[in-house]
């Protein structure tokens, strides 16, 4: 993500959700299921839960595999804000 604040984006009908800007890496898609065995937020049973609140945050290491697994070369790990 870009640093910066997050702000509100009118998508009409009254729905204005809040944004933040990224700077997205060329990559190949991944399904999660592939690597589920190997990733740390996966660990728990019902793991697929959290994913139904939208963002949740990861590990240095699921991060690392995640980028390798999707090819995506040229991303660099930063800690959240």
């Amino acid at each position: 993500m870009r640093a910066g604040d997050a702000y509100r984006f009118d998508m009409g009908g009254g729905f204005a959700p809040s944004r933040k800007d990224v700077d997205w890496a060329a990559a190949r898609e991944v399904p999660v299921a592939a690597l589920a065995g190997q990733l740390d937020f996966t660990a728990m049973p019902n793991w697929g839960y959290q994913l139904r609140f939208g963002l949740c945050p990861l590990s240095a290491h699921d991060f690392r595999l995640i980028a390798e697994a999707m090819e995506a070369h040229e991303v660099e790990l930063r800690p959240s804000a």
